[in-house]
């Protein structure tokens, strides 16, 4: 089984952390997918997000639904990023490798296409103590590294800080921006180390904001 695992391991994450696509949709497109009581509960659950919180979400794709397997704990979510609130609308910044983002950088995406129902199963938002973070050291660290175009690291190589992926650098943005010691457990595949998504969520001073699912 751990040989079946670590395969699985290399196989997918040599494909990068997410391969969903980034078309660009509108709130119109979803009101035409989803039923109008899915749409209500979306909007209400986006009212509640604040700058700084973790979301995760799993696609509908192969590779999402193979990744969240790696998880130890809880194989919900297969991606995670940061929100930011800029000028009255929510961005997520996420690592992503893969086909859909060729230049292998850092990424900034509307949160309405981060998740979208036409190629997101579900998703949740997460959010530590409010005493844990400096939010506006975490906005610094996000921005210098979205500029600077910081790399995905195909290797999974956590010594590495030049070039890293999804949970990784969401748990490095965290950890150099809190105000408190703070500390995310790694998982092990063979004798691959890793941060999973699942150990950014679970994490005892995280904190569910909301969870949804549309299946």
């Amino acid at each position: 089984m751990r040989i079946v695992l670590a395969f699985l391991f290399l196989t997918i994450f040599l494909h990068g952390c997410d391969r969903n696509s980034t078309k660009k949709h509108s709130v119109s497109d979803i009101d035409i997918q989803t039923t109008e009581t899915r749409i209500k509960q979306l909007r209400e659950a986006i009212t509640k997000i604040h700058q700084g919180d973790l979301i995760v979400r799993c696609g509908r794709d192969f590779t999402s639904q193979s990744l969240r397997l790696l998880n130890r704990r809880n194989t919900d979510y297969s991606h995670a990023g940061i929100i930011q609130i800029e000028n009255d609308h929510a961005y997520v910044y996420h690592a992503m490798g893969g086909e859909f983002n060729p230049d292998q950088s850092l990424m900034r995406e509307a949160l309405i296409d981060f998740i979208h129902p036409s190629t997101q199963s579900g998703f949740a938002v997460y959010r530590l103590n409010s005493d844990s973070i400096d939010m506006l050291k975490l906005r610094s660290k996000i921005i210098n590294d979205y500029q600077k175009k910081l790399p995905f690291d195909m290797n999974f190589d956590l010594a590495s800080d030049d070039r890293m992926y999804c949970s990784e650098w969401v748990a490095h943005c965290l950890t150099t921006s809190s105000q408190k010691a703070l500390f995310f457990d790694t998982s092990k595949i063979g004798n691959k180390n890793f941060i999973g998504v699942d150990d950014l969520f679970l994490h005892e001073r995280m904190r569910k904001i909301f969870a949804i699912s549309f299946d």
